[in-house]
């Protein structure tokens, strides 16, 4: 727009000059009388060109200031839209459909400063030495104390997505009252495997396409570092691209050092990475205790006292019971059910697999319909883990539908293979018929 208005104040001073030039031309027709006078027109002519510059690029400007007025605007109501859409898709639809609204498990937390103190010094504090969060401990402040670059790392189905919802419903509150804090926005890192790019480029692309914001706005948000990456699931994306994700990762906090970023990782897929995140802390995870369970699921109110007896009556289940992952699976699958399918005397893998069995058919029996649907459902879910297990993923989401047809197809059965089969040499017979009938045996043989 400066230069916009340079080029436009450029263009009025050569018109002044071509107009003088004129004007001068223009005098050899006045009368002799006003000729002696005409050396006052020049420096009328100074004036009038410089006053003209000068109102031009005051007009330019304040049609500018205007601009950015309704530019600012644009991007305020922008974003509260996305802060809107971030807190509806996780923290309304997920965050409070959880069992956290229910009943709170206080999980055991440590907190890690990875990051050396930049001189060296021997006083200051060690670095990489655990210490554990107090319970009751707000995550936002855990936040705050790793210098608001921290990496959620657990064991798989520990509660790593989970404790980054609880964060994110405590920054959205805290950039709804400031309008300068950035914005925290939810990521799933799962499908920046399809689409290998710079971070800021596939932040741009899944900003704009996911929460459905303009593309300028998102740009200038990132340029202007206005967005909070929580990036959830490094151990999601694929095993021969983790490595790049990294590096892409730490080149966005080498450009952007000062955005606050978190990122959630599995604990054993973390430590076999050559190159380290570059982040301030980590907030590790812990399994879960026996007592923190009994604590958890004695209710006054009996909710979970159907995983409370089968915990009781076979206490192999226990194992099961040290993640928050399994636990869930356990309280919705045996809730208000007086007696469970026995799951001791096994394996642990074939009573984890039990388990989901009871799990899966004690959701189903939930619907209105669920009886006339439950084979088809099934097939379709192992389907989809027969998909997910081959591409290396555990988390499935909408940009994991489109690679899903070149395998193969749930609930095809019998029948269907067999009208397959005999439509192909019925096809191919129906063709060659014609034409034979027209052109004999030769187009017999063509079609």
């Amino acid at each position: 727009m400066a230069g916009s208005a340079k080029l436009t104040a450029a263009t009025g001073a050569g018109l002044a000059v071509a107009l003088g030039v004129t004007t001068g031309i223009a005098t050899l027709a006045l009368p002799a009388t006003w000729r002696p006078y005409l050396w006052l027109a020049w420096p009328a002519l100074v004036i009038l060109m410089v006053a003209s510059v000068i109102i031009a690029v005051r007009q330019l400007n304040a049609e500018h200031s205007d601009g950015g007025a309704l530019d600012g605007l644009a991007l305020g109501r922008a974003r509260e839209r996305l802060l809107d859409r971030v807190s509806r898709d996780w923290i309304r639809d997920v965050f409070e459909r959880s069992l956290y609204q229910e009943s709170r498990l206080e999980l055991g937390l440590t907190a890690t400063v990875d990051a050396p103190h930049p001189w060296g010094l021997v006083s200051a504090r060690i670095r990489g030495r655990s210490q554990p969060v107090p319970a009751g401990t707000p995550i936002n402040r855990v936040f705050d104390q790793l210098d608001r670059a921290m990496l959620v790392m657990g064991p798989p189905g520990s509660g790593k997505t989970t404790t980054m919802l609880e964060l994110l419903r405590d920054l959205l509150a805290q950039a709804r009252t400031d309008c300068q804090t950035p914005m925290p926005v939810f990521l799933p890192l799962s499908a920046w495997s399809f689409n290998q790019q710079s971070l800021e480029a596939w932040m741009l692309g899944e900003i704009s396409e996911r929460y459905q914001v303009a593309v300028g706005h998102v740009r200038a948000w990132i340029d202007g570092e206005q967005i909070l990456p929580m990036l959830d699931g490094l151990d999601e994306v694929g095993k021969e691209r983790r490595q790049a994700c990294v590096n892409a990762i730490n080149t966005f906090r080498h450009i952007h050092g000062t955005v606050p970023i978190v990122v959630s990782c599995r604990t054993r897929d973390y430590r076999q990475f050559k190159t380290k995140l570059t982040l301030y802390g980590t907030l590790s995870i812990q399994e879960l205790s026996k007592s923190q369970v009994e604590s958890f699921i004695s209710r006054p109110d009996g909710l979970f006292s159907g995983v409370a007896a089968a915990l009781e009556r076979e206490p192999e289940l226990w194992d099961l019971a040290v993640t928050p992952l399994t636990l869930n699976i356990m309280i919705l699958a045996f809730r208000n059910m007086a007696r469970t399918a026995p799951l001791g005397g096994i394996s642990k893998e074939e009573r984890l697999g039990r388990l989901f069995s009871v799990y899966v058919r004690t959701m189903l029996a939930r619907r209105s319909n669920a009886g006339q649907q439950h084979g088809s459902t099934i097939r379709r879910l192992a389907f989809l883990a027969d998909q997910l297990q081959w591409f290396q993923r555990t988390v499935f989401d909408s940009s994991f539908i489109s690679v899903l047809p070149f395998r193969s197809r749930p609930g095809v059965n019998r029948a269907e293979v067999i009208a397959a089969i005999a439509w192909m040499p019925a096809s191919v017979l129906a063709v060659a018929l014609t034409g034979s009938a027209f052109y004999g045996w030769r187009g017999g043989v063509v079609g």
